[in-house]
């Protein structure tokens, strides 16, 4: 963010869930990530790369404020970022950005906005899930959208839980996935954004578990046929 210009840089920050580092077309895998490649073509790719944190609350916790997991006491799935006004959404948010995160967030409680202005979530059926009674059930905008297009629980079967590794087939079509979807908010927000400067973390949940076939016969996790290329470099 530094530089001669007056004019704030937009950000925009792109994750996915449970990606193995080298999952990966232009790390030589027999895997098809084309976007992700021109990314890495025409930007920066590291090769070493560790989260700090090999859990999902406490890694996005880290991500957001740069503190390690120990500082801010975030273990566990069951952890929240101790000040959301200390993160990196709200400190943009108080030099004049515009700032919407899209997708998987998993904030603690779900109530939280941790510095953004507005939230368009795929929370994996989670606030569902969570819930001890009927008043507590609560859908989040995938839910939503899956309900409107009539398709709500066609993502999986479900005795298979989210955390499962089983392939499955999956009965919604192409355009009702959950990455498509995650994809077409993204592009839809790009279109009507706010003047002035943005942050905008666009969050996919996949490849996280369970994997998922489409009709078309591709999946959403790479196959089993990934070269250990770490383990080639050791040796």
């Amino acid at each position: 963010m530094t530089g001669n210009s007056d004019t704030p840089p937009n950000l925009m920050l792109i994750t996915t869930d449970q990606h193995r580092w080298d999952a990966l077309g232009i790390a030589g895998q027999p895997v098809q990530t084309p976007h992700l490649d021109r990314l890495a073509r025409e930007g920066c790719w590291f090769s070493h790369c560790i989260s700090n944190a090999p859990v999902c609350v406490p890694a996005r916790s880290i991500l957001q404020t740069g503190y390690p997991a120990g500082k801010l006491g975030a273990l566990g799935n069951n952890a929240s970022v101790p000040d959301p006004e200390d993160t990196l959404a709200a400190h943009l948010a108080r030099r004049g950005y515009s700032c919407q995160a899209i997708g998987k967030m998993h904030f603690v409680p779900r109530t939280r906005r941790n510095g953004f202005h507005h939230l368009i979530l795929s929370e994996e059926t989670r606030w569902l899930r969570g819930a001890r009674s009927a008043e507590d059930v609560a859908h989040d905008d995938y839910d939503r959208f899956l309900l409107d297009q009539g398709m709500y629980g066609w993502d999986k079967p479900p005795e298979i839980g989210y955390n499962e590794i089983k392939p499955l087939v999956s009965a919604l079509p192409a355009e009702c996935h959950v990455t498509a979807w995650c994809g077409e908010q993204t592009v839809e927000w790009l279109r009507r954004r706010p003047d002035g400067p943005f942050f905008l973390w666009c969050s996919f949940v996949k490849p996280h578990v369970p994997s998922i076939r489409r009709e078309n016969g591709r999946t959403d996790t790479a196959p089993t046929t990934l070269r250990l290329l770490t383990a080639q470099r050791r040796s």
